[in-house]
């Protein structure tokens, strides 16, 4: 099996793991040290399992509807990125109501010990949508609530707050599209400095502005390294210093897609 194809097989793994409660296989897929950042969880590989596991239990479990997986490989690195329709049935003041929420989740993978793993997630947020799962059925939604909420994921914000899960303002999506290319600036950087896997033209022209905290994989066997709070910036420097320690081999590769 070609890497690109068991990069793909990983995430795809990963995903329905998750979606079916395979708790043991789910984390066969993560690194123990991954970063993971989403909507409800900011923490480690393994801590990511136990809390999906915990929400499960809870009642408040997703499914996942993905698109083909982009990947693109360099020597033990790899970055993917794929389409996903995230949807939860839940009820909301006694209303049983579908979520769905449209976002791009984007991993970083490594080759560890003869085996891909994935080292990091972090989604974009695009949109999302809160509905009755009977027709007809009146929803009543607070407009003061959602016009606090950001837009890209107001509805997943209003419901996970409702169920108890407190949701940051700060996270990746597309109503704020420099922080937006500056994570995507920082996976091509981590996978290799070549202009052929970045576009010199994308956004380099947009005015900074505060951003969310970076999810950043340090060096193999390394987790004091990883931050869950440094700025992009930052983010993108401590990338380059991990980058000259550990791929200076892999850079002559030619990229996989």
């Amino acid at each position: 099996m070609d890497d690109v194809t068991e990069v793909s097989q990983l995430i795809l793994h990963e995903r329905r793991s998750r979606d079916r409660g395979w708790w043991s296989h789910m984390r066969k897929c993560l690194a123990v040290d991954a970063a993971i950042r989403l909507s409800w969880f900011r923490g480690s590989g393994a801590d990511f399992v136990a809390a999906s596991r915990e929400m499960a239990a809870r009642g408040d479990s997703a499914a996942h509807t993905l698109g083909p997986p982009a990947v693109d490989v360099l020597g033990a690195r790899a970055v993917v990125e794929v389409a996903a329709a995230i949807h939860m049935r839940s009820e909301l003041d006694g209303v049983e109501v579908d979520l769905t929420s449209h976002t791009r989740l984007l991993y970083r993978a490594e080759r560890r010990t003869g085996r891909w793993v994935i080292v990091s997630l972090d989604p974009i947020y695009e949109r999302d949508n809160l509905l009755p799962s009977v027709p007809g059925t009146h929803l009543e939604i607070d407009p003061d609530a959602l016009a606090r909420a950001r837009p890209t994921y107001r509805m997943l914000t209003h419901l996970l707050n409702a169920r108890g899960y407190p949701i940051a303002d700060d996270l990746y999506g597309d109503d704020r599209p420099a922080p937006v290319q500056r994570l995507y600036r920082s996976l091509f950087d981590w996978l290799g400095p070549r202009a052929d896997l970045w576009p010199a033209t994308a956004a380099r022209g947009h005015q900074e502005e505060p951003g969310p905290g970076q999810s950043v994989t340090g060096q193999q066997g390394d987790p004091a390294r990883e931050n869950f709070s440094l700025s992009p910036d930052q983010a993108e420097r401590e990338e380059c210093e991990c980058l000259a320690d550990h791929t200076e081999g892999d850079q002559q590769a030619t990229p996989q897609r």
